[in-house]
């Protein structure tokens, strides 16, 4: 049974969780991309990840890309479909998913985040938008493959039947190990990081950071800020005096030089009003870091699996205050998150992500659903002895 991934453009937070599935999966894995570049952190200058098995196919390089769209639905009637988005207005949504409901024998899955909804009026409607969505196709679903515990509660919510919703993350698909030392300088300073979305620094928290440190005061920390470069607008909106030594503005960088920034500090800060994953706190794991991210960040299930951090309430210059002075003052802490991160970082791999997406979907498509459902690697707590 062939596989096709329909995808708005390649990226390495999905690509290497696919292309570990390619490589053990019976059949052929197409990935068709909408864009044959990822824009989308404008922060970062992402390179192209590897593909092992996996046949790409471009859209935006063919001359009639619906028409090209269509040929491969048809090409692939009797394939598992996975969409990357599941809203009707998206092009992508509309060039596919109808012609896929014409198909007999229709394999239909999503590969999701949560719609943003930390804006009162916005989440209302994306909620009311979401509910008559999941109705409308909910049986004509196989699988939402929805991202994080937060993902999952979500599309339950909203109408999918619980049976066909599964946890899924994005994975940190990087070849070199990084070398962190766990040990924590007991007269240095407790080294923070944020890695800033340019365009979305509210989304991100970048102001809850700024705030925080100015209710922390004078202390021994730093703070680096990964992702663009300030500008004097920006440093007067956030209240952020350019000549505070401790502040260090990184700029813009290679998405595989993102690791060497991380590793050489302590804990990532992700403090977003929403997050449909957060693939930076994975990335700080990964690199050996405790993380303080918000209850709104789908990744808090990687704090909360591995006891590497301190999750707090999304919005709360407070609560982000107060975890970030408990790492100053507890020093000995913040090396056992360390530990705890160095420990696991392999849940996050691509090995580790790519095999449990082989399960769930030879549980749904090969054993509909009568096997025992898999367990993400990373929910520690279920997994059996």
């Amino acid at each position: 049974m062939n596989i096709v991934f329909w995808l708005s453009a390649p990226s390495h937070y999905r690509m290497g969780a696919i292309r570990c599935l390619a490589n053990s999966w019976p059949g052929n894995v197409t990935a068709v991309f909408e864009n044959s570049k990822f824009v989308m952190y404008r922060g970062l200058d992402l390179q192209q990840p590897p593909f092992g098995k996996i046949h790409p196919v471009y859209l935006d390089t063919l001359d009639a890309t619906a028409q090209a769209a269509q040929t491969i639905v048809d090409e692939n009637a009797d394939a598992i479909h996975i969409m990357q988005c599941f809203s009707p207005r998206l092009p992508l949504f509309k060039r596919v998913v109808p012609r896929l409901l014409t198909k007999p024998s229709l394999k239909l899955s999503f590969f999701v985040e949560r719609p943003r909804q930390y804006l009162f009026w916005d989440g209302l409607v994306r909620e009311v938008a979401y509910r008559w969505r999941s109705t409308k196709y909910r049986r004509k679903i196989a699988a939402v493959l929805a991202l994080g515990s937060l993902g999952a509660e979500s599309y339950c919510r909203f109408g999918i039947e619980p049976h066909k919703v599964f946890p899924m993350s994005y994975c940190v698909d990087h070849e070199e190990t990084p070398i962190t030392d766990f040990k924590i300088d007991k007269e240095g300073p407790i080294r923070f990081i944020h890695l800033a979305g340019l365009q979305e620094s509210y989304r991100k928290g970048l102001d809850l950071i700024f705030a925080a440190l100015a209710s922390i005061g004078h202390g021994n920390w730093t703070c680096d800020i990964l992702g663009f470069d300030p500008k004097p607008e920006l440093l007067r909106k956030l209240r952020v005096s350019d000549d505070d030594k401790r502040i260090r503005w990184l700029g813009q960088c290679k998405n595989t030089e993102v690791f060497r920034h991380i590793s050489q500090n302590d804990i990532l800060l992700l403090p977003s009003r929403h997050d449909g994953w957060g693939v930076a706190l994975a990335e700080g794991i990964y690199c050996g870091l405790g993380g303080i991210a918000s209850d709104k960040v789908g990744s808090k299930d990687l704090i909360d699996s591995f006891d590497c951090g301190k999750i707090v309430k999304a919005g709360s210059v407070q609560e982000l205050a107060k975890a970030m002075l408990f790492c100053i003052e507890n020093r000995n802490e913040v090396g056992r998150w360390k530990e705890n991160s160095l420990k696991y970082r392999h849940l996050v791999k691509p090995e580790a992500v790519g095999h449990y997406l082989k399960q769930v979907l030879e549980h749904v498509f090969i054993d509909h659903y009568r096997s025992e459902r898999p367990h993400a690697p990373w929910h520690l707590s279920e997994m059996p002895d």
